[in-house]
């Protein structure tokens, strides 16, 4: 837990962090250990270095938001545990800002709540990705919200102080136009190894269990992404790891213009198979941005064409083929429980991670759940899937026991797919070592 302390009195405005893994799946904590063990390894990076991969890095959203109340007594608390003790001691405010996935959606509930326990007048907004769709309505039908920002929270802010309604529908804004993040509430910034950086907002595809393909697709000058990143690696002094968090990064116009204009010692980013071409690859390796993310989601073309992948499995080994060609670092994504799951999929994923470790085509891989997230097509409309909806959302997480069941598979069966799919990657993942 860090802040910046006022010398007593109450905060006008107090940004609080939500963590958001609980840590509670053994397998999940081992994969992420030998992970970074591996990444750190395949780049050349000291342990020290390598151990930035398991922990968050600088909170965008706060960075964001802060310019909006510089001149206000305000300040960053992060809960890093989340237990009765640690939010009992959250500094007094008159307003606290809170933004939540859905997995950590119930964690922002107790906060309100302990909140208004102590202070009946305080004010609570929240904010966040899973601020969409019903989620909104289920939000606002707990009476512990003042406000809930349904969509960019930066137009809410410039009318924070004046606005009166309970829920604030947030336009798209135009990135150019935003201020340059503000990192003056982060403190302890000398124990931050990597900045993370985004260049876009949106997708302009449209997976269905993805919520950035809903929001309309808007990219930040060349320019304006050139001066975030160094601003970042400048008020971050041991930091020299970029990670650029946009969801499909390559899917920039100007990618291969963006690339020849960045400078940054080592670099990551999210990628997919069908933006993967030589001139691409060659751009990014040039930035030094030497690994990359790729979302290949499950080895059934059928469950491919379901998800609204655009993709198929001769894509996904062609693109990787040419990139582990040009000395990138892999790492690929999957999911298990997807609309129209069924062991034999499963296997089939479990098949293709193995062909594709083998033949040296990824280096690392993550595995998660399919959670159909408010606002995405999955959950609006959840055909081949059924979903235990609880207002709380306790049960929509990527690797635990989730809320979805398919035809062929229970909640339960599901989790032990993931289980065992997770296993097997981070066995792969172990002999690199």
């Amino acid at each position: 837990m860090w802040y910046n302390e006022i010398g007593g009195g109450m905060y006008d405005y107090l940004f609080v962090g939500l963590p958001h893994r609980d840590g509670r799946a053994i397998v999940y904590r081992e994969h992420g250990q030998v992970y970074a063990r591996v990444l750190g390894k395949l780049l050349g990076l000291t342990t020290e270095m390598a151990s930035c991969f398991e922990y968050p890095s600088p909170p965008l959203w706060v960075t964001r938001l802060t310019p909006y109340v510089r001149d206000t007594r305000v300040a960053y608390y992060d809960l890093a545990e989340f237990d009765t003790d640690s939010i009992s001691h959250t500094p007094l405010a008159a307003v606290y800002l809170l933004s939540c996935f859905t997995s950590t959606f119930h964690r922002a509930v107790v906060f309100a709540q302990m909140m208004k326990a102590r202070d009946r007048d305080c004010k609570v907004v929240l904010g966040g990705s899973h601020v969409v769709g019903s989620a909104v309505d289920d939000a606002v039908a707990l009476g512990l919200f003042d406000v809930v920002v349904r969509g960019e929270g930066e137009a809410y802010m410039e009318c924070a102080e004046s606005f009166r309604d309970r829920v604030y529908d947030a336009a798209p804004v135009s990135l150019d136009l935003l201020p340059m993040p503000d990192y003056s509430l982060i403190r302890d910034r000398e124990r931050f190894i990597d900045v993370t950086v985004m260049t876009s907002r949106g997708c302009p595809y449209g997976c269905i269990y993805c919520l950035e393909g809903e929001r309309p697709y808007r990219v930040k000058s060349i320019d304006r992404v050139v001066a975030e990143v160094e601003d970042a690696l400048a008020e971050f002094p041991r930091a020299n790891f970029v990670r650029f968090n946009d969801s499909s990064f390559t899917a920039r116009f100007d990618i291969v213009e963006l690339c020849a204009e960045l400078t940054v010692l080592e670099g990551m980013c999210q990628t997919r198979a069908n933006i993967m071409s030589d001139n691409v690859l060659s751009a990014l390796m040039g930035a030094n941005i030497r690994t990359i993310n790729v979302g290949c989601e499950t080895g059934s073309a059928q469950l491919l064409h379901r998800l609204g992948k655009r993709i198929d499995k001769e894509m996904i080994v062609s693109s990787l083929r040419r990139a582990k060609e040009k000395g990138f670092v892999v790492n690929t994504y999957w999911m298990v429980g997807v609309p129209g799951e069924k062991p034999e999929t499963v296997r089939e994923t479990a098949d293709f991670i193995r062909y594709l470790f083998d033949r040296g085509l990824t280096d690392l891989a993550e595995m998660s759940i399919c959670v159909p997230y408010p606002g995405t097509p999955l959950h609006r409309d959840p055909r081949d899937i059924e979903i235990e909806h609880d207002v709380l959302y306790h049960r929509y997480r990527e690797n635990d026991l989730s809320c979805t069941r398919t035809r062929e598979m229970s909640a339960d069966e599901i989790y032990d797919a993931w289980r065992q799919t997770a296993r097997v990657i981070t066995d792969r993942m172990a002999t690199r070592l």
